[in-house]
């Protein structure tokens, strides 16, 4: 398989395993933390403006450190995210986590669109389209049955060391890889994208 498309399967595993451990449950941890429907629409909309704010960041940090820590950097956001939960109680608790979920959307689908689009050619895109929505829905679904059973059964202190022994691996898979992911020219040369646009 070409370094490309490896980077692209690699990154989409862990981060797929990873939505499906706990992020995919997000909305059913809300209502079990019996927050409102009005502060579930504040989370979302926190959530929007976190996603904007970090796609503001990304859009100037990328052009000045190397696609492999950007990569790193989407698994530490995970981590926090599941982090935040230990503040549930507190004030705090929801804006942070609203503000880490649009954070941690943000570098997922940006990393996965660059890295996607690197793959792909006009000669192999569909055979390459419809391997990718296949792969990314097993892996999905293997999280979401693996998150589902280790929060039933065991609690989110279980789902949240696993999140994090995943994320481990991730981060040193992509900090020891020989063949280090790279942004593609034209997005480095690109002017950064404005508040008005």
């Amino acid at each position: 398989m070409p370094h490309t498309s490896r980077h692209l399967y690699q990154f989409l595993a862990f981060h797929s395993f990873l939505i499906g451990l706990f992020p995919f449950y997000i909305p059913v941890f809300l209502c079990k933390e019996d927050f409102s429907i009005s502060h579930i629409s504040y989370f979302i909309a926190l959530t929007g403006v976190g996603f904007c704010l970090s796609l503001w960041i990304w859009d100037r940090v990328h052009k000045h450190t190397s696609f492999r820590r950007i990569i790193i950097v989407s698994f530490v956001i995970e981590f926090l995210l599941m982090t935040t939960i230990f503040i549930s109680g507190q004030h705090i608790f929801l804006p942070l986590f609203a503000l880490f979920n649009g954070m941690y959307n943000c570098f997922f689908w940006i990393i996965q669109r660059v890295l996607f689009f690197e793959t792909i050619s006009p000669q192999n895109s569909g055979q390459k389209f419809g391997n990718f929505q296949i792969f990314v829905f097993i892996i999905l679904k293997a999280g979401i049955f693996t998150g589902g059973i280790l929060l039933e059964k065991n609690g989110f202190l279980s789902v949240y060391l696993v999140s994090g022994f995943i994320a481990l691996l991730g981060i040193l898979l992509f900090t020891f890889q020989t063949q280090s992911p790279r942004l593609p020219r034209a997005l480095l040369h690109d002017s950064p994208l404005s508040l008005s646009h």
